[in-house]
Formats: structure tokens, C-alpha cells, sequence
């Protein structure tokens, strides 16, 4: 199914990346999945962009995740980095980010050309995918656009140079991509 939906996107691919579940599209060391992913960024110059949103207490994720990014930066996939604590934040407006995962239908999603949503979710202890749904409802998708600007404010980005030291980029440096 991923490189079905790697074979669909025609510009732009933005997804958020949980780290509570290892088998989420992007966090898995698939040779398959990056090769997708590569063949649409060089034969088709789709952009790509990846939020890993993970949690400090979670050492094995944090272990491996800077050689996961590396690898992707690598094949000209763009990565971000927000702690969880921070990802769940409360805006100036006390609106909660619960309010765009209830509007977007879950937290860990796919903006697909702007037109599609890809929403994963998982069992409650989030060791399985419980649901995946693939749909182009419009107010869905705006929720999920206005969240993923809000996401893009908030997050860090990565690169070759501060990979190994991603839990201490500054909140949104290097925003202009």
C-alpha cells in the first residue's frame, strides 16, 4: 500500500510521524518504502516532507532515530523534528491540538497534494494500526492544513549537520526551507 500511495502523489507529500508506533509509514527502515519514496522525488519532483513527533522518555526511538532522518535526508526528503509534550500544545486562542486531531480525525496523517488525507490510527496502547482511511473531505482537509502550519511553526528542521543533536534545534529553526 505505500508505494501504491507513493505511485499516486503527483507535487507534495507532508506527513506527521508518531513515535508510539515503530510500524508508521516513514519510521521503519524499509528499503522499499524509502525506494518509493526516492523514485518519486527524482522521477516525478515530488516534495516531501516528514514531522517525526517523539517522546524524550522513549530511548530506543530517540537511538535510532537520527540515523532513520539521515537516511532520508539523504534521498532529498525534507524532515522536522517536535517533542510530544509540545506537539499537544494549547494556542493563544486555548485551541487544543485534540480539537484539530477530533477535526482531522487522528494525529498521525498524510496531506497528499493537497487534496487527500491519509489518517492512520491505532489501537489505544498503539502498537497496531487499528484504522487507516484515505478520503477528500474538505473541511477535514483544511483542519489538517491549518494543524500542519501550525506543526511546521512549531517544529524544528533537520539536516545532515544537526541530526545527531536533533532534541536540541531550537524551536522552529531553519524554517524557511
Amino acid at each position: 500500500w505505500k508505494n501504491e500511495i507513493m505511485g499516486r502523489v503527483e507535487r507534495e507529500l507532508w506527513t506527521t510521524n508518531i513515535s508510539a508506533f515503530a510500524g508508521s509509514f516513514g519510521r521503519e527502515p524499509s528499503e522499499d518504502s524509502l525506494q518509493a519514496q526516492y523514485k518519486a522525488i527524482t522521477e516525478r519532483n515530488v516534495k516531501i516532507t516528514r514531522v517525526f513527533i517523539y517522546k524524550k522518555e522513549d530511548t530506543v526511538d530517540i537511538d535510532r532515530l537520527p540515523e532513520l532522518m539521515r537516511k532520508q535526508l539523504k534521498l532529498g526528503i525534507k524532515v522536522r523534528v517536535i517533542d510530544y509534550d509540545r506537539f499537544h500544545y494549547y494556542d493563544e486562542e486555548q485551541t487544543a491540538t485534540e480539537n484539530f486531531n477530533n477535526g482531522i480525525g487522528g494525529e498521525d496523517f498524510m496531506i497528499l497534494d493537497g487534496k487527500f488525507l491519509y489518517i492512520t490510527k491505532t489501537n489505544k496502547e498503539k502498537t497496531s494500526v487499528k484504522e487507516c482511511t484515505f478520503i477528500s473531505d474538505t473541511e477535514r482537509l483544511k483542519t489538517a492544513k491549518t494543524f500542519k502550519d501550525t506543526i511546521q511553526n512549531f517544529s524544528s528542521r533537520v539536516t545532515i549537520s544537526n541530526v545527531d543533536d536533533f532534541m536540541n534545534i531550537p524551536e522552529g529553526e531553519g524554517e524557511k526551507e
